[in-house]
């Protein structure tokens, strides 16, 4: 039985089959490890196929542009799993599969499509994958490729217990296959301060072949020096047969710094070619691409179009949004240099380490994404307004928020970003710089909560010093980070007014 809007039911006629099965076929990707199934039309949103009744028989037509993006966030969980069930009655809500097992053949083998055990796979978990690859390749005008029949296929998608799971599993699927020689980081300065716990981790703990340094990404003035040291460290990783990973993380958490993803691809892709990286999985000397896009989710920036590999998301933000799911999804491209190896390599590491969420977490970060694309555009008008009004105010030395004319990489963010959508992500420091001045603002806020985390309904403010691990310092001592929730504007802008004016009286 599966739960359907809490409702239970089997389907016992022959034309549908067992509950348990419905799903099956999606299973097959798992076991290629490259690609969604193409039966599923929903996921290659850019031919939808529409039946109408004329003379008692279907008429089926094709739409003559693709599906939005917000068409298919709407529908995220529903329409994919429709050519399993009956079209004219088909639930609303998706299936909740909860099984940890399914029943083996009597011939005792499996065939391709089977599902076996829910850490290797689960049907509610594949929906979720399957809703995250569709939108991460929909047409989109910054894609270059919008009413292009030549689009790229879904990606690969594997989802995890959270988003630092997403990270280390990605990392260790960069690693040169059977070698055991490890893969060697190039962090963007700047970034999430979790990630490089996670690096150093992973070092300290594993086999010591996962190593990282930090480089700046976003200052052109840099661009020659980050270009000479990407290809000194893919020289010496391919004698040493290890991998490169180029971790772009824009915006960057918490300064927002925002990077450009398709010329450090180009970039990397050239490097590559000079040294004479070979496209043998089991050799070294590989450049991954991956971009940390939990800030800017698809509605704003589409890494794979750009050039990128992998794109890492912390569902737990902005995809699932409302504070209650802990989660994390890779999506790695199909068609991009090293896709189809890393694809491989990373279901391995996904079935095998079995760091995967519950059905029921997916579930409710399906619930999540069908109102993303309303919720993130009210927050990114909301984060505009406040930080126009921070920028104005007295009492702040400084605000950070792509969206702002004077923000550096404003004409990066203006490319790359679509819509005019700059994030629901913003920070700013205070006149004096001082922590106790930043603590002090925050703890006279009433209807804005101090927490950490982000993405979700409720306004969110932070002071990151205070929370970032000794000795790794990423935020200055005054800064506050804010994570622009749903409410009325003028409120928040109001509450941050008083906190500001009397924070030392």
């Amino acid at each position: 039985a599966v739960l359907t809007s809490g409702v239970a039911r089997r389907t016992t006629n022959a034309k549908f089959p067992p509950i348990f099965h419905r799903h099956a076929e999606t299973n097959r990707r798992f076991l290629s490890a490259i690609t969604l199934s193409s039966r599923y039309p929903a996921c290659t949103p850019y031919w939808r196929s529409h039946s109408t009744k004329q003379g008692g028989r279907d008429v089926f037509k094709k739409r003559s542009k693709p599906v939005s993006l917000s068409t298919l966030l709407a529908g995220a969980g529903i329409d994919i799993h429709l050519n399993d069930v009956d079209p004219n009655n088909h639930p609303m809500s998706p299936p909740l599969h909860l099984s940890t097992t399914y029943s083996r053949p009597a011939s005792g083998h499996y065939e391709d499509h089977h599902f076996i055990y829910s850490r290797m796979n689960n049907p509610t978990r594949q929906l979720f994958e399957d809703a995250i690859g569709s939108i991460e390749v929909a047409d989109s005008p910054k894609s270059g490729t919008q009413n292009n029949k030549d689009v790229l296929p879904p990606p690969t998608v594997c989802s995890f217990g959270s988003g630092i799971a997403a990270v280390a599993s990605l990392i260790s699927a960069s690693s040169p296959s059977g070698r055991g020689a490890g893969t060697h980081v190039l962090l963007s300065a700047g970034c999430y301060h979790g990630t490089g716990a996670a690096l150093r981790t992973m070092h300290a703990y594993g086999s010591g072949g996962t190593t990282h340094e930090i480089v700046s990404m976003t200052d052109n003035s840099l661009q020659m020096s980050l270009r000479r040291k990407l290809k000194e460290v893919t020289v010496r990783a391919a004698a040493e047969g290890r991998n490169i990973v180029l971790w772009i993380e824009t915006p960057s958490n918490p300064m927002c710094d925002v990077t450009d993803i398709r010329s450090l691809s180009e970039m990397a892709r050239e490097i590559e070619d000079e040294v004479g990286s070979r496209e043998d999985e089991d050799l070294g000397g590989k450049v991954v691409v991956a971009v940390d896009s939990t800030w800017a989710p698809p509605i704003i920036t589409q890494p794979l179009l750009l050039g990128a590999d992998a794109v890492v998301h912390s569902v737990t933000k902005y995809i699932s949004g409302h504070s209650d799911v802990l989660m994390g999804a890779t999506c790695v491209s199909s068609s991009s240099r090293h896709g189809t190896w890393l694809a491989s390599n990373l279901r391995c590491v996904q079935a095998s380490l079995g760091a995967v969420p519950s059905p029921f977490e997916c579930w409710m970060a399906l619930r999540g994404m069908r109102t993303l694309d309303v919720r993130l555009r009210k927050q990114c008008a909301s984060a505009q307004t406040l930080a126009d009004f921070l920028e104005g105010h007295p009492s702040v030395a400084a605000t950070h928020y792509p969206g702002l004319a004077l923000h550096p990489q404003h004409a990066v963010a203006r490319a790359q970003m679509s819509d005019e959508m700059y994030g629901g992500m913003l920070s700013f420091e205070v006149k004096d710089g001082t922590a106790e001045t930043a603590m002090a603002v925050a703890a006279r806020l009433r209807v804005i909560h101090r927490a950490t985390s982000l993405g979700g309904t409720e306004t969110l403010i932070e002071h990151r010093a205070s929370a970032e691990p000794k000795g790794y310092p990423v935020s200055p001592p005054g800064l506050l980070r804010i994570s622009v929730g749903l409410e009325d504007v003028n409120d928040l802008i109001e509450d941050l007014d008083i906190a500001l004016t009397n924070a030392n009286s």
